[in-house]
């Protein structure tokens, strides 16, 4: 399924407050997470998935539109790949 804008603007945000990015996760690391099946999952230890989603909530909800804006248009192309897709498929 696509994401939403405000899924899309969680992901960011989320990646903003804790500092990271998928380009500063070592190769090493990366390896070890291939490695590994389905183990626990390492936690940040920055902030709570509770604290955070109220956080980026709040947040959301106090975005001006013309910086939503840039995520309910990329919401937007994921829906239509996911609409160009589903149809793909069923005709599968």
């Amino acid at each position: 399924r696509p994401l939403s804008a405000y899924n899309l603007f969680f992901k960011a945000e989320r990646n903003r407050i804790i500092g990271i990015s998928g380009e500063q996760q070592s190769a090493e690391e990366k390896e070890r997470q291939r490695a590994r099946r389905r183990a626990h999952r390492k936690t940040h230890g920055k902030i709570g998935f509770a604290a955070l989603a109220q956080t980026i909530a709040a947040k959301w909800r106090e975005l001006p539109a013309e910086e939503r804006a840039p995520y309910e248009s990329r919401a937007e192309v994921e829906k239509a790949r996911y609409k160009k897709e589903l149809e793909v498929w069923k005709l599968a």
